[in-house]
């Protein structure tokens, strides 16, 4: 996997959990073990 692979991997990853975190309500550890990432 090249470099630019891996960075939008992460990017997408990252968006998703943002999303995940945003819009749907967890609870309180679940979204603390998210936001470390």
């Amino acid at each position: 996997m090249s470099l630019l692979t891996v960075l939008l991997v992460l990017i997408v990853v990252g968006v998703l959990l943002w999303l995940v975190n945003t819009y749907i309500p967890m609870d309180g550890t679940i979204k603390k073990y998210l936001t470390l990432w």
